[in-house]
């Protein structure tokens, strides 16, 4: 999906974006919300193409998802070492730190 949707906007896909690990990162941001995952995706690509980028990458999707939850761009599901156990599909889009 994440491909087609860049083909369309004539944007290259940066090398990370292709791992096992991003697009786990990425259904997790969604909490496996596949409506969710579309979401993230397309605003990512939009925000890559305001930029008038060449390619997709990691911050895209950063600036996508922040802009969705409000959260610190710091502690995203595409930054955060833990991303798997802070950001649980159960309570999408609230860090589970402190908890």
């Amino acid at each position: 999906m994440m491909s087609s949707y860049a083909i369309e906007a004539r944007l290259q896909i940066h090398d990370n974006l292709n791992s096992e690990e991003f697009i786990l990162r990425l259904v997790t941001a969604g909490a496996y919300r596949w409506g969710i995952v579309c979401e993230i995706v397309g605003k990512a690509i939009e925000r890559a193409v305001g930029a008038r980028a060449d390619a997709l990458t990691t911050d895209h999707f950063i600036e996508s998802w922040t802009s969705k939850t409000g959260m610190n761009a710091l502690a995203t599901p595409f930054t955060h070492e833990n991303f798997e156990t802070v950001f649980r599909k159960d309570k999408p889009f609230q860090a589970s730190i402190g908890e």
